[in-house]
């Protein structure tokens, strides 16, 4: 019994990490139908779609210029993703996105000083990159996935 227990309870925190879900509810391998369904439902405007990207703006949440979901063509799921912020000249929007990334993560991400960057990494192949361009003022967030690397924007 206690061994079963012990394999649940493994296969629960397996499936966790796989299905990593990030801002706006967007986990690695969700189907892309659904997904568009509530991001529609909660203020997303769909501004493009091809056969492996989906763009989206929504004028309800300050600050972000765009979401981008890169779509793997055979299964119609979504590989990685990105999100654009323009945060202008505000140190606390910058901050504040972190924090909240953090609470949806649990940790604290990583600094990558060679690149200037941050980083959360959530199996082998799966990470989240957060990169800001002090001259644009943009605040990049990529979620990204090795296995799926020729889908990046």
């Amino acid at each position: 019994m206690r061994k079963l227990l012990i394999t649940l309870l493994f296969v629960l925190m397996l499936s966790s990490l796989l299905a990593q879900t990030g801002l706006y509810e967007i986990s690695y391998q969700d189907d892309y139908q659904p997904l568009h369904d509530r991001l529609i439902r909660k203020g997303f405007i769909r501004t493009q779609l091809t056969q492996n990207k989906a763009i989206y703006i929504n004028h309800n949440i300050p600050h972000l210029l765009a979401l981008t979901l890169a779509i793997i063509p055979e299964s119609k799921k979504v590989g990685l993703w990105s999100i654009i912020y323009l945060t202008g000249r505000d140190p606390d929007l910058v901050l504040s996105i972190v924090d909240e990334l953090v609470a949806i993560h649990q940790e604290e991400p990583t600094y990558n000083e060679p690149i200037d960057e941050y980083y959360w990494q959530f199996n082998e192949n799966r990470s989240l990159i957060l990169s800001f361009d002090s001259e644009s003022k943009i605040l990049n967030l990529i979620y990204y996935d090795t296995e799926h690397e020729e889908l990046i924007f």
